[in-house]
């Protein structure tokens, strides 16, 4: 946990805050969490959450935009949650595999998965 925070707290610049497609509870609300403690981060969703997700958001009174074509390269970091595999992605997996090879990217999962994206921190 220690490794996570001080990972977070080296983040410089523009973060983009994701998750995995179709997005649950468990993955918006981690991404709010975090979102609240890093003062320029930025949430974008891959696609549409799920519909509990947006009533959870809807409350929170929080938009989630999805992440447009090209967006990606305006941020300087990239935290992932609830997600480590590029695959689960949406159609963004190749462009966080090449964001990875440039910028920071963090993946938080308490998942256990055998393709992780390449040249990102991972934490679980």
């Amino acid at each position: 946990m220690r490794k996570l925070l001080a990972d977070l707290l080296r983040l410089k610049g523009r973060t983009l805050i994701s998750f995995h497609s179709l997005a649950d509870v468990d993955a918006v609300a981690s991404a709010y969490g975090l979102a609240t403690l890093l003062p320029k981060a930025v949430i974008r969703a891959p696609d549409k959450p799920n519909s509990p997700s947006r009533r959870l958001l809807e409350a929170l009174g929080a938009e989630v935009s999805v992440l447009g074509e090209g967006e990606l390269s305006g941020f300087d970091n990239c935290v992932l949650v609830d997600v480590s595999s590029a695959e689960l992605l949406a159609g963004f997996g190749k462009a966080f595999r090449n964001f990875a090879k440039r910028k920071k990217l963090v993946c938080i999962d308490h998942h256990l998965h055998s393709k992780k994206i390449a040249g990102a921190v991972h934490h679980s």
